[in-house]
């Protein structure tokens, strides 16, 4: 699991809508070191992970489209959990 080189694909689809229809891009992460893939979905996650801007009056506010702690966690307990079922069927 920790190899430089492995089996593991891990990819990312963006697509235009919320149908699987218009594929608009597609990357994959895998087939190196878990962390080393893991690290860069992440990064990818943080500039997909757009923040929105309210100004009022007295402030601004801003808010990530998903909170990045929970998206964090969520990313590496669905690699994590993939990848236990995944070596111990072999």
């Amino acid at each position: 699991m920790l190899a430089d080189e492995n089996g593991v694909s891990i990819k990312i689809a963006k697509y235009a809508g919320t149908d699987k229809v218009d594929l608009i891009e597609n990357e994959e992460y895998g087939y190196c070191s878990l962390i080393k893939a893991t690290n860069n979905v992440l990064e990818k996650m943080k500039i997909e992970n757009t923040t929105k801007a309210k100004v009022t009056n007295t402030k601004r506010v801003e808010k990530n489209l998903v909170e990045p702690v929970p998206m964090r966690e969520a990313l590496i307990n669905a690699v994590v959990h993939a990848l236990w079922k995944a070596f111990h069927k072999a």
